[in-house]
């Protein structure tokens, strides 16, 4: 993961951490008030919408490598969040100010009521606003590294062979990438392999889709401790160039065909690493690997 994947990671709590804090003021506020079960019923019924959208926009809408957009897209519907519950928490103060037995204590207070719903709503916008002028950089910043960093196909259109990328590039431990409108998905179990860096790539089931891939990335990573590791690889590859490389304990194993499914059986490799690289030249694809061990 870069530093710049790092930083747009961390700005993503933001807009959490804000929505947590409504959250708790607006369920402490709807328990002193003694809310009816109408307005608690709203308040459990906003959240988990909330928490359901957001999930959505991230895991399935636009997940990847480049998560400004659905940082920004989450944050606006965690906003509305905020706005929905301080509105619950004022429709609550009406309903107190219809009810005949209320006191004259408690119409002095509402005045106050609403001096506090004011100041967590621009509390709420002044954290969208510094949010937003932050993340945006960094998604202009990403699309400008895109372009000037990415690698042009220069052998045709129906050659999917690497042309720039050389099997040196492959090999190093220094991969370098850009890719542009990606989703990923990483699933199962873990088999602990011993480099942290490697520990992101470490699951059973990975996936991968970008409108532009350009240099190289590792994409699955697996410790072995049985004899024989079975890969499922399936990929399709609708330009560009691309590959997809097999490495045993840093050595170079195999290139795997593309536009296909191909199932690799590796023998004889207990207490050996196994990575699975991609590399491209503006490539747009779509891979999906499945591992099982023996």
């Amino acid at each position: 993961m870069t530093k710049f994947q790092k930083n747009q990671k961390i700005l993503s709590l933001i807009p959490f951490l804000s929505t947590l804090i409504i959250i708790v003021i607006t369920y402490f506020t709807l328990s002193k008030n003694k809310a009816s079960v109408k307005k608690w019923a709203g308040f459990v019924l906003i959240c988990i919408i909330s928490v359901f959208v957001v999930s959505f926009v991230n895991n399935v809408v636009m997940s990847g490598e480049y998560v400004a957009l659905n940082i920004i897209v989450s944050a606006l519907i965690l906003t509305l969040t905020n706005f929905a519950l301080i509105k619950l928490q004022g429709k609550n103060e009406d309903g107190h100010k219809k009810d005949q037995h209320i006191t004259k204590d408690s119409d002095k207070k509402a005045p106050d009521s609403k001096k506090n719903l004011i100041l967590i709503a621009t509390i709420a916008i002044i954290i969208m606003i510094v949010f937003c002028s932050t993340a945006l950089p960094f998604f202009v910043r990403g699309i400008k590294e895109h372009f000037n960093n990415a690698i042009d196909d220069t052998n045709g259109p129906n050659n999917y062979m690497l042309n720039t990328i050389k099997r040196e590039d492959i090999l190093s431990d220094d991969n370098e990438y850009t890719m542009l409108w990606s989703g990923e998905s990483q699933k199962g179990n873990q088999s602990n392999v011993e480099k942290w860096y490697l520990k992101d790539y470490d699951y059973d089931k990975v996936s991968l889709q970008a409108e532009t891939l350009s240099g190289v990335r590792i994409m699955q990573s697996t410790k072995v401790n049985e004899n024989q590791l079975v890969l499922n690889i399936t990929s399709n590859v609708e330009k560009g160039n691309f590959e997809i490389a097999i490495l045993i304990d840093g050595e170079y194993y195999k290139s795997v065909d593309i536009n296909q499914t191909e199932e690799i059986i590796l023998n004889d490799i207990a207490n050996k690493t196994v990575l699975i690289k991609i590399a491209g030249e503006s490539a747009k694809f779509r891979i999906e690997i499945q591992r099982s061990r023996i």
